[in-house]
Formats: structure tokens, sequence, C-alpha cells
């Protein structure tokens, strides 16, 4: 089952933030140290500003939160017409089960039902050739490419910026 995590989610959210900043380090522009969900007053001011335009899909299985996959749409009137994807992350152990795939489909899906959302951005590291191809798969076209976007624990990572038109 796939939905919109709510107030009685945050702290099945929280572990699973946690862990994916744990596990996938190098996939996220913050690091578990500075994640925000170490302050539950923090995060759940960020659960209080969900509406269409801005939530945090769950996919559950038996009950338990294993995936997650979020959509900001910016805020200003010039570029209300963009939406960013954020982190998508699956638990280690129900990963290869085409769970990532479900929840970009139902975050797309729900994005396309967004009066006037024409774009949508996501950008990935490139070791994770996996994500690259299932957006790729998903229609986003490549971008842009930055070399060594991100640095952590003496290691560069390089980034890809994709984008998708809805219209």
């Amino acid at each position: 089952m796939i939905r919109k995590l709510n107030f009685e989610d945050i702290n099945s959210f929280i572990k699973i933030r946690l862990e994916s900043l744990r596990v996938n380090p190098e996939a996220f522009l913050t690091t578990y140290d500075e994640d925000h969900c170490h302050d539950l007053k923090a995060i759940t001011e960020k659960f209080e500003q969900h509406n269409e335009n801005n939530f945090i899909l769950g996919k559950f299985v038996e009950n338990e939160l294993v995936g997650i996959v979020g959509l900001f749409r910016e805020q200003r009137i010039k570029t209300l017409h963009k939406a960013m994807v954020w982190g998508v992350f699956i638990k280690e152990e129900f990963r290869g089960k085409g769970y990532s795939r479900d929840l970009m489909d139902e975050c797309l899906r729900l994005a396309k039902t967004l009066e006037g959302l024409e774009l949508i951005n996501i950008s990935v590291v490139s070791e994770n050739q996996r994500a690259f191809k299932l957006y790729k798969s998903l229609g986003f076209d490549e971008w842009g490419f930055e070399k060594n976007a991100m640095k952590h624990n003496g290691i560069y990572y390089d980034e890809y910026f994709l984008v998708i038109n809805l219209w």
C-alpha cells in the first residue's frame, strides 16, 4: 500500500529517514548528524506544511513503512510551475521488488493532478545507476551533470540532474 504520510507516521518517518542517511550517506545532500529528524519539533512543523503541493508518500508492507519519496513544489510565483522529488529511499531488505517504481509512479500521478505544475526535477549521484535508470525509464531527461557535487568522508560524488515535463 502507498499513501501520503500524516502525523501518525512521524515516528516511522523519522526512523526510515535517519536509516536512509546512515545506510546511503552518499545519496543525500544532508547528513545523519545534521538532518532535522533529530528534532521532533522541526519534523512536526515540516508535517504541518504538508498539503497537495508538498507531501511525503510511504510504501507500507504489512503496516511497516519500507519506502519513502517526497515532493516539494516551489513556492515563488515565478517558479510555481516546478517541483522537486526528494528523499527517495527503500529499506535494504525490500529493494529489488519494484517499490521505488511504485512510489515514483504514485508521486508522478499525484503531481499531474496539481494545477499549473509542469516540471519535476530530481537529482541522483552517479554511483546510483539503478536509480538513474529508473528515472530515465519513467520519462525523466538528463539536463545537467555536476562533477564533485558532494564530498563525504573525503570522497567526491558526481550528481546527475533530471527533469520530466508533465504536459
